[in-house]
């Protein structure tokens, strides 16, 4: 901020002038820091390897399939190599596969004896009608009423 030559000065003036000339040379002082920083910063930035790029575009079906199939071959696998794997793609091969289970609970064992009685459900007339290998059952009344027998 310039003042008039011919204007008289009052300190407080003075003073704030002189604050505004100390702010603009911390300014400039710290634009020029700014921008030796940045001259001195690679441009590029750290990419990730083509073979990352390349997994997380695929399907989640795929990956689950290549993590199988790497889970099965990890015995024969370098050493080594499921911890680079677990690095590159947080997948972690030791993990045990647990097999699905196909056991029923008893309430779907309940529910399909009660479904199986003949006083509540008839067979098709047609044998060859068949639904998972099972003969297709038509239901004599209504739920409800069945319920209550």
């Amino acid at each position: 901020m310039k003042l008039p030559k011919n204007k008289k000065v009052f300190p407080k003036e003075q003073a704030y002038a002189n604050g505004i000339k100390l702010k603009r040379i911390q300014l400039r002082t710290l634009t020029k820091e700014l921008e030796k920083l940045h001259a001195s910063q690679p441009l590029t930035l750290a990419r990730d390897s083509p073979s990352k790029v390349v997994f997380d575009n695929v399907s989640s079906n795929a990956k689950q399939r290549t993590v199988l199939r790497l889970k099965d071959k990890i015995k024969s696998l370098p050493r080594g190599t499921s911890t680079q794997i677990r690095k590159k793609f947080g997948i972690n091969l030791s993990k045990k596969i647990l097999p699905k289970t196909t056991s029923r609970s008893s309430i779907q064992t309940e529910i399909e004896t009660f479904l199986c009685r003949d006083d509540i459900t008839k067979l098709c007339p047609d044998k060859r009608k068949k639904i998972d290998g099972n003969q297709i059952r038509y239901r004599l009344n209504h739920l409800n009423i069945l319920h209550q027998v």
